[in-house]
């Protein structure tokens, strides 16, 4: 039977924590209720207290494996009362465990806390990186547009990717005017054909931004002449607008804002994200991050040592482990 290629979105919902990872590692084709479960993670970390409760790991099948067909779902007559049990589908076993696998060790390796990493909404955070990282420097506006959240959403998005060094954001008040610099791109200012009585503020511009290199709007206000003119502020904004200026902060509201990709970000999107999307569609690069599954499967110390430390690291970031989450 052919086996549909899951949704990177609902598989990332799915090992966005570690206790999740190794929930959905625990699994098979045989239905399980949740309290099994949760004994077979206990047997590999050896320590009941320092996982999720019962509640918790039904929640992970139920709003996220499901969700994103890695699991069936049976239920069964059991006294009084209906159980249900839960049991990978083809698409679970081949690629929900290989991809929790492969996140665990990603995790475990970089010292990174899955929690952290992706919060309760890793859709969001991922649209983040590959819009900062498709377009290279992003204000507040356009990430919201881009991201399709609310301001308030989006900061704290944005500080938890900041706090992994994963970007760089800035937003300061707009009192702090006289911090955006602008400078000049290189494009031929000869195509420029301003109207009226801009044409002479524009030439006294381009001028001003060719001797500083770059500069404030009061510094190039200073370098005119003519500090109060009307004309200097649209005039840069029009030159900005046509490509033949920019500056180093985008400006919007009541804010000046400016995102960008730092490194690091860089190389998890390269390490992790591409191999994870690659897995999705590619056959080849599946086997390859099935590799460490495998690994996991005939190493079970190996196994035990990732699941340990994935947990400990869960735990230091955690506020309440028993918690139920997403």
């Amino acid at each position: 039977m052919e086996i549909n290629n899951p949704n990177l979105e609902k598989i990332l919902n799915c090992i966005n924590s570690e206790p999740k990872t190794l929930a959905l590692l625990h699994l098979d084709e045989v239905p399980i209720g949740p309290t099994i479960l949760r004994n077979r993670v206990g047997d590999t970390v050896k320590d009941l207290d320092i996982i999720p409760k019962k509640s918790s790991f039904k929640n992970y099948c139920l709003r996220n494996f499901l969700q994103a067909e890695l699991i069936s779902i049976d239920e069964e007559e059991e006294k009084t009362r209906v159980v249900q049990k839960y049991g990978l589908t083809s698409l679970g076993k081949e690629y929900g465990q290989p991809l929790a696998a492969f996140t665990l060790k990603y995790a475990v390796d970089n010292e990174m806390s899955l929690n952290l990493l992706w919060g309760i909404s890793p859709e969001v955070r991922l649209k983040v990186l590959e819009t900062l990282a498709r377009e290279k420097l992003l204000g507040r506006p356009e990430l919201m547009k881009s991201v399709g959240v609310d301001h308030p959403s989006l900061l704290i998005h944005l500080k938890a990717l900041e706090d992994l060094n994963f970007i760089k954001y800035e937003s300061i008040g707009q009192s702090a005017e006289q911090g955006i610099k602008y400078k000049l791109t290189g494009k031929d200012p000869s195509s420029l054909q301003p109207q009226g009585n801009r044409r002479k503020v524009m030439k006294q511009i381009l001028d001003s931004l060719k001797r500083m290199g770059e500069g404030t709007y009061q510094e190039i206000a200073g370098q005119i002449g003519r500090a109060e003119n009307p004309l200097i502020h649209p005039s840069l904004k029009e030159l900005c607008n046509r490509g033949y200026a920019t500056q180093s902060r985008w400006v919007h509201g009541d804010y000046e804002s400016e995102g960008r990709i730092l490194p690091a970000g860089y190389k998890f999107l390269a390490d992790y994200l591409k191999p994870l999307q690659e897995a999705l569609s590619n056959r080849e690069s599946l086997d390859r991050i099935r590799k460490v599954y495998e690994m996991f499967i005939k190493n079970p110390e190996i196994f035990r040592d990732y699941a340990i430390k994935g947990m400990t690291r869960h735990n230091q970031v955690s506020g309440n482990v028993n918690a139920i989450r997403n």
